[in-house]
């Protein structure tokens, strides 16, 4: 599906773990490759390929840089629709259920975006009157 993308068959975009120790190890590695996601047109497909949440992936994918299947870092213009759909929880339209789609490397669903924009809207609000 993704045999045509310009990292097919890179091991750096998926580096060994024996070439970096910790979080700033595996940046060093991928911040420099992550251009090349830039003007993909894969990269929604790559994560559906790989599914590095599931996978606890370790590196470059989709546009994105990940640590144990958690993003650390984005190419300018990565779209969150790139994600994977989200899944309806019990915990949706709070705290855990953001945490829960961030987890999983997927879309927030419209409950917990809107839960996202209430206490971004009270944090301006409450910025604003200090």
């Amino acid at each position: 599906m993704t045999d045509h993308a310009p990292c097919f068959g890179d091991d750096d975009f998926s580096p060994a773990d024996n070439r970096w120790k910790d979080i700033s190890g595996l940046r060093g590695i991928c911040d420099p490759l992550l251009y090349v996601c830039g003007r993909c047109p894969f990269r929604a497909a790559c994560i559906r390929q790989v599914n590095p949440a599931k996978a606890a992936f370790d590196g470059v994918c989709g546009g994105r840089i990940w640590r144990d299947g958690t993003i650390l870092a984005a190419v300018d213009g990565a779209d969150d629709s790139e994600l994977l759909s989200p899944v309806s929880r019990q915990s949706c339209g709070k705290k855990q259920g953001l945490r829960a789609h961030r987890r999983a490397a997927e879309r927030m669903c419209t409950k917990c975006d809107d839960h996202l924009n209430r206490h971004e809207q009270l944090a301006l609000l409450l910025d604003e009157a200090s």
